[in-house]
Parts: structure tokens; sequence; C-alpha cells
């Protein structure tokens, strides 16, 4: 048994990053008691990662998970799978509004076999679990190295489109700083999905920077795509130029893209800039284009929502699905100015003229 520290443990081949290729068989997290499935898989220079059977591919180095075990903590003999016995290492970090614990398995018989990982963080409103298997069985590790794996089957087949659907407006907010009025590679949602987001964002002060929220109508080909996660003005995961779509936290299986039923969770999209139309093109002309802003209809400030009781909304809803209070607090807020109704004044954003130059009329 060891009892010592994690450092030797740690310097052990089949822990250290030395592995090119890695797959962690399963993972599971959870958002207001939804489960979200991760597969993973890794190779020296991409990750794919399968989230409830939605594939997307990264490009960056191999992240060994196990490697933190060199900072761990013996805490004593563990039973994470029904008779595996293991011995458990724990590593644990806190700052203000935020905490994470790792505990590593591995087996007692044998050190250099990890067997499961669990890390926890915490921050309020908000707590997600993972769980990783190191993939079975043992014998395709051989001298710290693990064998070619196939991707997660999600990744085998691909992203896809659901049923052709009409072109149409879609109302569409977006969370942003008010340096950026832009939806060029950007994530947004309808008001329920974007409360789902905002709650714990605003509450936990997470986004500083993100100072207001618009309300766009958006005339979209709603042949939805598989959603991409827009960060930094680029897209990942998507379908080059689809407008992407799934429910919220992409709950359900397949993150719900072609589900109809979003009453519950709300729904987040995905507007790549390949898909924007431009020069006088539109959704239905056949150029090909996916989206483009019809109009701004409404920006307000984050404060005001602070002010309105948006917040103790999201405290009242417990941060779960439906957010049923909070989606009504932040509708009330773009359909009334008077605060005494609940509503947020407009803010000028002198994006009007702009957003105009490349529009047409509500259809």
């Amino acid at each position: 048994m060891l009892t010592t520290n994690g450092a030797a443990l740690g310097q052990n081949s089949t822990f250290n990053n030395n592995r090119t290729k890695q797959k962690n068989s399963y993972v599971s997290e959870e958002h207001a008691g939804d489960p979200l499935l991760i597969e993973m898989y890794y190779d020296d220079e991409h990750q794919w990662q399968s989230y409830n059977g939605v594939c997307r591919l990264y490009t960056g180095e191999f992240f060994d998970y196990w490697a933190v075990i060199k900072y761990a903590s013996y805490v004593g003999t563990s039973e994470p799978l029904p008779g595996v016995q293991c011995d458990r290492w724990r590593f644990s970090y806190s700052k203000p509004g935020f905490s994470e614990n790792i505990t590593v398995d591995v087996l007692q018989s044998d050190s250099t076999r990890p067997v499961q990982y669990n890390i926890t963080f915490e921050v309020p409103t908000w707590t997600k679990t993972s769980f990783i298997y190191v993939y079975p069985p043992w014998s395709m590790f051989e001298a710290g190295k693990v064998k070619d794996i196939s991707y997660p089957k999600s990744c085998q087949k691909g992203p896809y489109f659901c049923d052709e659907g009409p072109v149409e407006p879609v109302s569409m907010i977006r969370y942003h700083p008010s340096t950026d009025y832009s939806l060029r590679n950007k994530n947004t949602a309808d008001l329920q999905g974007d409360t789902t987001f905002m709650c714990s964002a605003i509450y936990n002060n997470v986004q500083p920077d993100y100072d207001v929220v618009t309300q766009y109508t958006v005339l979209t080909n709603t042949t939805w795509g598989q959603y991409a996660l827009c960060n930094h003005d680029s897209c990942n995961g998507g379908i080059a130029g689809a407008v992407g779509r799934e429910l919220s936290y992409g709950v359900t299986f397949e993150g719900g893209q072609c589900d109809t039923n979003t009453s519950r969770t709300g729904v987040w999209y995905s507007l790549p800039e390949e898909g924007e139309c431009t020069e006088g093109h539109t959704p239905d002309d056949g150029s090909g284009c996916t989206w483009m802003v019809v109009r701004e209809e409404k920006t307000i400030l984050v404060e005001c929502l602070k002010k309105i009781g948006f917040v103790e909304a999201c405290v009242a809803d417990g941060f779960v699905f439906p957010y049923a209070a909070s989606t009504a607090s932040l509708s009330d807020a773009f359909a009334y100015d008077d605060p005494a109704r609940g509503g947020c004044p407009p803010v000028d954003t002198n994006t009007a003229l702009r957003l105009r130059s490349r529009a047409r009329p509500t259809p």
C-alpha cells in the first residue's frame, strides 16, 4: 500500500504526459441535475470531445489529467468499482468563490494502473462533477503507452442537419460587452436559453465586462446544424455556414439539436461568419447564406436587470430548469421601459444605422 505522497507515483510512466494517446471512456457532468455524458480522445495534436453525443474537434496538445497526482496526498483505500480495491489520492485547491477537489484511484495490486479520476468544481449556484475512467482493458497499457483506440462513435459519423426548415425571423438574445454588438461567430439564445446562462454568470460576476443584453431579430434558415462553441470570434464544432442549435447546456442526447419541445430548457444558437448574408443576399434567395440581422430590437443594461430583481428571480428559481421566474423577469425587461413595471429603458447603442444598412424589413 502506498502511504507517502503522490510524487513518486506521479513519476510513473503510466501517469505522465509521455503518452501521446489517451481515451477517457466516460465522463459524467451535471447541470441542474441533468446528466452531461462525455467521451474524449486525445492524440499528440488534437482532442475529440463527444458531449451528449455531439462531437467537436479541437486543436491542441495532449492534456494529461493524471499529472495532478504528483501533487496529491494519500487519503486511504477505496472501492470505486465493485470488487476493485484501490488506493485513493486527493488534491484540493480553493480561492474565494471557487474550490476544486480531485481524487484519483489506482489499483492496490499494481500502482501503475489508474482506475478512476473524479473532479468536482464548486462555485455559488453551480456544482460540476466529472468521473473519468481509463479505457479498459488493462492490457492496453504497455510500458507507459496506450495503443491506438477508436474515436467516440459520434465522431465517426460526423455532424448532421435536421429536417429542412423554413427561412423565418427568429428572436435571439445576446449577453455581451458593450464594445461588441456583432453576431458573427457568436452564440445567442432565446429568452429562456440566455436566462439559463446569465443567471449564474451575473450572480457570480464571472464576466464583469459583459454589461449589456441585446434582443435581435435574425432572418434564419432553420435547417439546423450542429451547435458550435463560439469564442474569441471563432466557432468550433459546427457545420460550416449552418446556424447551429441545441437545448441549453446540451442536456439531452445529441444536444437536443432537432428537438421541438424546448419549454423546459430554452434554446442556444451559433451563428458562423461563413453563413452571414452579405452584398444584398438573403437566406431565401438561393445564395447559400443562412442568417442575417433584420433588426436590433432593444439593448438593456445588466445594471438595470440587477435593479429590477433579475438576480433575485434566479435565486428563487434555484438556478435550475425551467428558470421560470428569471425568464419572466428578462422578458419584462425587454417588453417594458419603465422599471416600475419590471422593464428596462433602451440603451442608445449607435448601431442601428450599421444594422439597417445590411438588413431588409421584417418579412
